[in-house]
Formats: C-alpha cells, structure tokens, sequence
C-alpha cells in the first residue's frame, strides 16, 4: 500500500477509496493480507498463542463479507 501512495493523484479521490477498501478486505480475508497481522501472530507465538490460517479465516471471511455488503448498501443509497 505504501508504494502506492506516492503514484496516487490527490486531487482525484476514487483511487484512494480503492487503495483503503482494498487493503482493509485483504487483511481481513486473508492472514497474510497484512503486516499488521503478521505482527500480531508473531507477538501472540511469544505468548504461547497459535492463530492458524483457518483460525484467522473463521473471523476474518465473515467480517469480509459483511464489511462488502455494507460497502455495497452504502454505495447502493
């Protein structure tokens, strides 16, 4: 996402909602969609807590699809 940034025209807003909407639904669909959840993984091994990939997916494909269909409403209205 951060070598996006700079390629991205600030005066046209779309491509910016494109980059948050896009970033967020890969980090909660999908363990490695984001370094912040790699990071938190990694922190909760050092406790002696697992979060497997289907772990992670139990949460994270319905927290997608429900975050979809709120985007979808919302830009439906």
């Amino acid at each position: 996402m951060m070598i996006v940034i700079p390629c991205l025209d600030q005066a046209i807003p779309e491509p910016w909602y494109i980059l948050a909407i896009s970033s967020t639904f890969a980090g909660n669909l999908f363990l490695l969609g984001s370094i912040s959840n790699l990071i938190v993984v990694e922190k909760a091994s050092n406790h002696d807590v697992v979060i497997s990939f289907k772990e992670h997916a139990r949460i994270g494909i319905p927290v997608t699809l429900l975050s979809l269909l709120v985007l979808v409403v919302w830009t439906w209205i």
